[in-house]
């Protein structure tokens, strides 16, 4: 099953349940004064005022302590009147959402002013606890003050889901506040009973607010299935600590009853709590990996608490229409509670099947549980409307709510199958299913439409409808073909309804874009309609194919279905990122000159030189031969059918698609070498397209080792389709000589590793092993010395920096690394020639060659980060600092220049000379490697001792030591070993191996106190 089949599955579930929560958790705290919020700041402002003047009262009577506080409290106040004054600024603005937000700062800096005060006071009387008490409250109300901040602020910068947590965390605090105040006055006047239920509401609404908070942490590290599921979880323990308040009021008012219903709801909600809390948790784990269905049991578990706590608030709903004596609706709510429940079963059953790894069976009664749902809110909603007078939206919500029982119906014959092993039936009764459920939705819509009077988007609606039921029909038609065994291939089924399904989409989305005013993005998604349309007529004579039972041809329509559905859904995405981000995606895109390069005179233009001629019709020809299309529908070229139609990638058919755009547009514009540059890239990517062709057949002959063969060919051709793009682009920009050779080198490189790439795979395949691994041996070398190449492209391009340039020293490390980086793609590339011709005295030759080339690059690359370093810490003063990184440099240097003598003694034959740099060149390498490490964590130690982390800076220092002296001991280890004294080299060597261990020892135990010291932090804020 595609993964995108689960999209939007449990979105209008957990909409319905956020809306119903929401509004609920909303009447549930103190109404909005009627008051404006500049009223409120001038309140607030005389309050203020008030307190000063208490405190200049008490302290002329000596009562310093008590003046004190009032102090504070007028301080709170006038923080409070400025929030106050920020909500009348945004309400000017018409920025409702963030006065309103700014409002509650306000009232609960009023509320934490107000605690301050009564804790001095109490305190001044000798009510020690009771003023500790306060004083725990005012840092309770402040901290929702400071969460209603951040909600503001959050909303002002347009972050409108994190500003919601911040606000519900906010509301949460309050609550705890507010209960925990009560159960102090419970306590006082000895209702021992009555403070236990406060203050159990006021703990589990702090967890309620902890949630939300964790909610938008999580999100902020991109989690945001699990940042969602947790901010459900405070909704639910906010609903909990409500309930349990409400239902021991009804109990102490002599309702038994009622006290019943509400202890009932309040364990619901626990219920709820806990599927959400369960849910974040295997959502978090679906993101480090751990094996299993982890996303789709987050998925489920968190449908199955929306469907609990949606339960919970229609039986809340019920108890309010019978004590408003609406009958009628009391009885649809408890049914569509029961309903909810139902439905919170289904996803439980689903929660256990992805368990046990039934992913398809577990998704039918996934969508079931979603779509029993949609039947209790559609009966619900179907009752309100009648009882408000809305005859017509009324008979809307019912019918809805009958078709959703239809889909349900299918969703539960499809989980029937897929249990009894019939995979195929499965599918058709689950794609109908989702007909039916996405015929309710757009019935309702509709009938919303129509009673708002956006008749338009109504039509839009009710002509989707029409295409669903087609759909619908042709999952119908397929599944008695399944039934009889007429089809092989189960892909089929997928395309066919789904295309119509995807048409009314676009459609739809197409309507709403134009109603916002989005144009372009409306224009886009109904070529993304048209596109969809032609499938169906395409997959309709795919379903006249498969009754004549030829296989094979039905397996070529359903290649070019899912091509035509895969290119209209990119048109769409596409569409929708350029909407959001509103930036231009490709090279071309970005810089005018790649493709819309200048138009030329006409005289240049039409120049009938041979030459120019020639170019002309080579170009029109290319366009001509891969763009005719004759056979139906006529939406790609006969050439992109073919491939598609072959098994070719359908990433790889729409970048070619996109480089012949290229080529026609600068064919237009008359620059026909630019066009030319074009079809190379578009070329090699047809090449490419004919690679992967071998990889999809390798695949469907279950070969996969060839098959991956196949496959590292494709993917070197696309980095060849790539590099010569940038190419491209550096031949039109101010791009140095240099770089543009060392780029045209890659793209050489790479089409040898990809030809003989090409070869290892076509040898396999004709069972040549030996022909394979030589083949593959060739395309190796090629690959390195194109790596090489590309450390030199970097080198380059950082020489061209500026800031490099000012410093002689460090450009001409950089160009010494750059040199034997380019000497070791030289070699390797030779290596690889050798290698293709079998020559074994050359390949050994060029292969030494290259390596000792990379060595010493790698050595010069180290003494150039080094030398930048060394500069950096001198230029911020940091003198120390700079030593150890020059230190490091140098031994670098030295490294290299040992690692030359020795190369020139084995070139010479000095086996002496040789054998005594042979034996210093580790130790060499590793005390440079040392100086690096002891600069990284000297560098570390500065950073502690700045943020005062005095612990943490002394074991970096003490680290840093370490480092340094198993750096000295190696480059002892160096000079005993040159002059010949092994015995002493070896002492020294292994006494700097010995060191280094207690310097990464040091490290770990200092890395593990900078996360204890994180988690300190961290809890402290808390």
């Amino acid at each position: 099953m595609d993964p995108q089949e689960a999209k939007g599955i449990i979105g209008d579930i957990e909409q319905f349940c956020s809306d119903e929560v929401h509004q609920t958790a909303s009447s549930r705290l103190q109404k909005e004064n009627e008051e404006t919020s500049s009223a409120w700041a001038s309140s607030s402002a005389h309050s203020s005022a008030d307190y000063l003047t208490k405190a200049s009262e008490v302290e002329e009577l000596g009562i310093t302590t008590l003046a004190t506080g009032y102090r504070g409290a007028a301080s709170l106040l006038q923080d409070a009147a400025d929030q106050y004054q920020l909500a009348a600024l945004a309400h000017a603005q018409g920025e409702r959402v963030e006065g309103e937000y700014r409002r509650s700062s306000g009232k609960s800096l009023q509320a934490t002013a107000t605690y301050k005060a009564k804790a001095y006071e109490v305190e001044e009387a000798g009510e020690r606890t009771l003023s500790m008490d306060y004083k725990e409250l005012a840092t309770i109300s402040q901290r929702a003050a400071d969460h209603f901040q951040r909600a503001a602020e959050a909303q002002a910068e347009g972050k409108v889901t994190e500003a919601e947590h911040w606000n519900l965390s906010g509301k949460s605090r309050q609550s705890q506040a507010n209960y925990q105040e009560k159960a102090i006055e419970a306590r006082e006047i000895a209702e021992t009973t009555l403070a236990v239920s406060y203050k159990e509401a006021a703990a589990i609404s702090r967890e309620a607010s902890e949630s939300h908070a964790q909610s938008v942490q999580i999100r902020g590290e991109g989690k945001e299935n699990a940042g969602i599921s947790w901010g459900l979880e405070g909704i639910s323990l906010q609903a909990r600590a409500d309930y349990q308040i409400k239902a021991y009021e009804a109990q102490e008012a002599g309702k038994t009853t009622l006290a019943a219903d509400y202890r009932e709801i309040a364990a619901i909600s626990q219920y709820a709590a806990e599927r959400f809390k369960r849910s974040a948790q295997a959502y978090t784990e679906s993101t480090l990996g751990y094996v299993g269905l982890k996303k789709q049991q987050g998925d489920s578990l968190r449908s199955e608490g929306c469907s609990l706590q949606t339960k919970a608030e229609y039986q809340v709903k019920s108890i309010y229409a019978q004590e408003a004596g609406k009958t009628v609706l009391a009885v649809a709510c408890r049914e569509a509670a029961s309903v909810s429940q139902r439905a919170a079963d289904q996803q439980d059953l689903a929660h256990g099947k992805f368990i046990i790894e039934k992913k398809d069976e577990g998704l039918a009664w996934h969508c079931l549980g979603r779509s029993l749902q949609a039947v209790a809110n559609y009966q619900a909603k179907a009752s309100e409307a009648e009882e408000e007078g809305k005859t017509i939206l009324s008979i809307a919500y019912r019918e809805a709510a009958t078709t959703s029982q239809s889909a349900a119906d299918r969703y539960r014959l499809s989980a029937q199958v897929y249990a009894d092993g019939k995979e195929s039936e499965g599918i058709c009764w689950f794609f109908e299913g989702e007909s039916f459920q996405a015929i309710a939705d757009y019935q309702a819509k509709a009938s919303q439409a129509e009673a708002t009077g956006v008749t338009e988007l109504a039509v839009t609606y009710r002509e989707a409808i029409i295409m669903l039921q087609d759909a619908a029909e042709q999952y119908q038609k397929l599944l008695q073909t399944v039934v009889t065994g007429k089809i092989w291939d189960k892909s089929i089924f997928y395309w066919i309804g789904r295309s119509l399904q995807w048409q009314t989409d676009y459609k739809v989305k197409a309507n709403k874009a134009q109603h916002a005013g989005k144009v372009m993005l409306a224009d886009e998604y109904r070529e993304a309609a048209g596109i969809s349309k032609k499938v169906a007529a395409y997959c309709q004579r795919a379903t006249q194919i498969i009754a004549e039972g030829k296989k094979d041809e039905e397996s070529s329509l359903t290649q070019v279905s899912q091509y035509f559905q895969s290119a209209a859904d990119h048109k769409a995405e596409a569409a929708e990122k350029r909407e959001e981000i509103e930036s231009e995606k490709s090279v071309i895109k970005k810089d005018n000159r790649v493709l819309h390069s200048k138009p030329i005179s006409n005289s240049q233009k039409f120049d009938h030189s041979i030459k120019s001629k020639a170019l002309l019709v080579f170009c029109e020809k290319w366009l001509a031969e891969t763009g005719l299309a004759t056979e139906y529908p006529q939406i790609i070229s006969d050439y992109v059918m073919d491939v598609v139609k072959r098994g070719a990638d359908y990433e790889l058919v729409r970048a070619f698609e996109e480089y012949r755009n290229h080529v026609i547009k600068a064919h237009e514009l008359g620059d026909d070498p630019l066009a030319l540059g074009w079809i190379q890239v578009a070329e090699g990517i047809q090449q490419a397209i004919k690679d992967s062709i071998q990889q999809a057949e390798a695949l469907k002959n279950k070969n996969k080792k060839l098959s991956n063969d196949w496959k590292n060919t494709v993917q070197v051709m696309q980095e060849i389709a790539e590099y010569r793009n940038q190419y491209i682009e550096a031949s039109l920009v101010s791009q140095t000589p240099e770089i543009k050779g060392e780029q045209k080198k890659i793209i050489e490189g790479l089409q040898s590793a990809a030809d003989y790439l090409r070869k290892a795979a076509e040898a396999r395949a004709s069972k040549n092993e030996q022909g394979y691994k030589h083949f593959k041996e060739v395309a190796n070398f090629m690959k390195e010395s194109v790596m090489k190449s590309e450390k030199s492209v970097k080198i380059l391009e950082k020489l061209v920096d500026v800031g490099i340039e000012k410093y002689p020293e460090v450009s001409i490390s950089w160009r010494k690394t750059f040199h034997q980086y380019q000497e070791s793609a030289k070699y390797y590339c030779k290596a690889g020639e050798a290698t293709s011709r079998f020559n074994t005295i050359c390949y050994d030759r060029y292969k030494k060659a290259a390596d000792s080339a990379e060595y010493s690059a790698q050595l010069l690359e180290g003494a150039s980060v080094a030398l930048e370093k060394a500069i950096q810490a001198k230029e911020a003063n940091q003198e120390e600092l700079a030593v150890l990184w020059f230190r490091t440099a140098r031994q670098y240097e030295a490294s290299v220049e040992y690692y030359r003598e020795e190369v020139n003694a084995e070139a010479s034959g000095n086996t002496i000379d040789y054998n005594r740099l042979c034996k210093a060149r580790y130790p060499a390498k590793a005390s440079a490697q040392q100086f690096r490490e002891a600069s990284i964590t000297f560098e570390k130690a500065i950073q502690a001792r700045e943020a005062s982390q005095e612990e943490v800076a002394a074991l970096w220092f003490e680290a840093t030591k370490k480092n340094q002296e198993s750096a000295e001991y190696y480059h002892k280890a160096v000079e005993a070993k040159l002059r010949e004294d092994a015995v002493d080299g070896s002492q020294w060597e292994n006494l700097a191996a010995s060191t280094r261990s207690s310097a990464d020892a040091l490290w770990t135990q200092t890395k593990r106190a900078e996360e204890e010291l994180k988690l300190a932090n961290k809890n402290r804020k808390k």
